[in-house]
């Protein structure tokens, strides 16, 4: 989300510029448009991860995602918090996330571009469960507390730009750092036999680290021989994201017969306002190396306190379990971007946090995921090997949002575990691609990206 700033950014360029040289001011503008120009104009650029709100879980990620309906297991509560309500014993939850993501860099109006990747390892989901059965609370109840990483923020992209108008190269560097995690405190409660409703309330905040990025930004130009100008620019931006927001879900069972059942899931989660501050650190070193009287550094920091709207998003889950060895699933999930928007507190004034342009000016469509997943249970209950396996597999659409028209990003997944005793473990892979990602939004550049993203999840469970 380091695009947030941009309008700071671009401040400080027109101060800066004024007085240069003509090499130098068309240095400085050009040399920095690929990198904030791209990271506000695409929310994938600063969010290459899914930007579409999904939950934790190496189960839920080997059905692909599907998981509204089943939620089962401590992560429910980051996919629909009424399914808390099938947890029997008290419960501690761990989910491991390892993130591949490469992307295929192109300018076409250039020529120019790059292959790069990013590697990271992280928790992605921490909880610990406690249900409290019907003859001690009135009801069957669940109370949840757990952590969640919702979105990485990591990338990194190194590329060369030949200019040949100007005769220049320019070799630049885009890297960011950081996430957007939550606190989240849960409750479900059973209503009737087939009927549960669920909650979460989650902080958005400063808790274990940073809750938001640093960007580091340096362009490096050089006029070819024989000429001697030169600039050099480093930008960094560090900012903070505070917030608090809410889930509601119910899981309705309206068929049972036998081992046989249909569940349906729903869940909401709620629009807010964070609050969002950015630091900027500008810095520019430019001249003739031939005139050593022309070098000058001018530098800038400044702040930025802003009011981010996050939007809200409400999902549908189908699940159906044909008998204790097999279920399928399927989620249709809806997430309102027009609302995505940063009000600057010092201006009031309010901008789409898509295109960092004012909301009459864009044109921002809400967004549809569609999951699906199956799984087969081995199931063993002899006494000396009581054990199940589960092999389970998956698939999704998951868009990306831009300008003018949602991007298509698909992908796939598979996954299994084991449940012996008190341990479950499960482990899952999912591998996400897109191609000519970008378009919409920089066509002055002719900038697309294909994206190629492995992601390895490892969860354990233990129940007490």
């Amino acid at each position: 989300m380091a695009g947030l700033g941009h309008k700071h950014i671009q401040n400080v360029l027109a101060r800066q510029v004024i007085g240069m040289n003509g090499f130098s001011k068309v240095a400085v503008s050009c040399s920095l448009s690929l990198f904030f120009c791209s990271s506000v104009n695409a929310a994938s650029i600063d969010i290459p991860s899914s930007f579409n709100p999904v939950g934790s879980g190496a189960r839920a990620l080997g059905l692909g995602g599907s998981f509204i309906a089943v939620a089962d297991d401590a992560t429910a509560a980051s996919w629909n918090p009424a399914g808390l309500i099938q947890l029997r014993k008290p419960e501690v939850a761990l989910v491991l996330s390892q993130t591949v993501r490469g992307e295929d860099v192109t300018l076409a109006n250039t020529g120019d571009g790059a292959d790069t990747s990013t590697s990271n390892f992280d928790v992605n989901y921490a909880a610990a469960s406690y249900p409290c059965a019907e003859s001690k609370c009135g009801k069957n109840m669940v109370f949840s507390v757990n952590y969640q990483r919702l979105y990485d923020l990591s990338r990194e992209w190194n590329i060369s730009v030949y200019d040949d108008f100007r005769n220049t190269v320019s070799q630049e560097r885009y890297n960011q750092d950081g996430a957007l995690y939550a606190l989240g405190l849960s409750y479900a409660v059973q209503l009737t036999a087939d009927f549960t409703i669920g909650m979460s309330a989650n902080y958005w905040g400063d808790v274990f680290g940073t809750n938001g990025s640093e960007v580091v930004t340096s362009a490096r130009e050089r006029e070819n021989a024989p000429g001697d100008f030169f600039a050099d620019e480093d930008i960094l931006v560090s900012s903070d994201f505070e917030g608090l927001n809410y889930n509601i879900g119910a899981l309705w069972v309206p068929y049972r017969k036998g081992a046989s059942k249909l569940t349906i899931g729903v869940v909401y989660k709620s629009e807010f306002d964070a609050d969002y501050n950015s630091k900027l650190d500008y810095q520019v070193t430019s001249g003739n190396l031939s005139i050593p009287s022309t070098i000058a550094t001018t530098t800038d920091i400044s702040e930025s306190p802003s009011t981010v709207t996050m939007p809200s998003s409400y999902g549908l889950g189908i699940a159906y379990q044909v008998s204790d060895a097999f279920t399928f699933s399927f989620d249709l999930y809806r997430t309102d971007w027009k609302a995505f928007k940063v009000k600057d507190k010092s201006t009031g004034s309010v901008i789409s946090a898509i295109t960092n342009r004012p909301i009459d000016e864009t044109s921002i469509e809400n967004s549809f995921q569609v999951r699906a997943g199956a799984e087969y249970r081995i199931i063993s209950q002899k006494q000396t090997t009581n054990y199940i396996i589960p092999i389970r597999a998956g698939f999704f659409y998951d868009p990306v949002i831009g300008d003018g028209g949602n991007e298509p990003s698909y992908g796939i997944a598979i996954g299994g575990g084991v449940a012996f005793e008190r341990w479950v473990f499960d482990a899952a892979y999912q591998y996400r691609w897109a191609d000519n990602l970008g378009e919409s939004y920089q066509q002055q550049l002719g900038l697309s990206y294909s994206l190629q993203e492995h992601q390895l999840y490892a969860s354990a469970f233990y129940r007490f």
